[in-house]
């Protein structure tokens, strides 16, 4: 929502186009920035014109120092400068994640989702409709590498935090932004509360603390008018 978007190419991979929309003022310092560095690492790989464990490494320089400098952000103010850079870095971590879901390079995409959920926990924490596809995307990589725990942990942490969606009340939350029942951000968010409860009940878990599964599961698809 703050960031300022550049003008779509009209050709081209989806990919190719996102990283285009990083957004930002265009800095007047002649040194590169971090995430200048890795907006271009990552726009040559999605262009094909660069190697992805280059685009990958670049994009890790920039969200350590962003989560580094967020500090406890949405609790503890932070510059504008860092809440853009971590945006445009969650934006960068996404784009990498689908151009390497669909190359198949499930290692790669392992990283990138941790990068994009990185990213957006650091600076976009209580936008649930952010958290939550990065944090399903993340979690079902796990999944895929045969690491059924550490995925079930990360589909655990969607449910908790985001279990009162299905009840589809307004606002989604206190002090959240996703909108009501018919609010876009707040149905992708609902999607991946969904998304989590299917693939636990999938993997074998009934419950997430005192929450039933089963119930929440009824429950979700109502909000979401299945």
């Amino acid at each position: 929502r703050h960031l300022t978007r550049r003008r779509r190419r009209t050709e081209g991979p989806e990919e190719a186009i996102m990283w285009k929309w990083l957004g930002g003022k265009t800095r007047k310092a002649t040194v590169p920035s971090d995430v200048d560095r890795a907006r271009a690492a990552v726009g040559a790989f999605l262009e094909g014109r660069g190697e992805a464990a280059v685009a990958l490494e670049r994009l890790q320089e920039s969200v350590v120092r962003v989560w580094r400098e967020a500090d406890g952000y949405p609790a503890r103010p932070i510059r504008a400068d860092v809440w853009i850079d971590g945006a445009a870095c969650a934006t960068m971590g996404h784009a990498l994640t689908r151009r390497l879901r669909a190359d198949g390079a499930l290692e790669d995409e392992t990283a990138a989702s941790a990068l994009w959920a990185q990213a957006t926990l650091a600076v976009c924490s209580h936008y649930r409709h952010l958290v939550g596809p990065a944090m399903v995307a993340h979690a079902d990589c796990h999944e895929r590498r045969g690491d059924p725990e550490r995925a079930a942990d990360l589909y655990r942490a969607v449910v908790r935090d985001f279990a009162d969606l299905a009840d589809g009340g307004e606002g989604g939350g206190a002090g959240d932004e996703d909108g009501g029942a018919g609010d876009e951000d707040g149905r992708t968010a609902r999607e991946a509360l969904a998304t989590a409860v299917d693939r636990l009940r999938a993997l074998g878990v009934p419950t997430v603390d005192d929450i039933d599964l089963a119930e929440l599961a009824a429950r979700a698809a109502r909000a979401l008018g299945r």
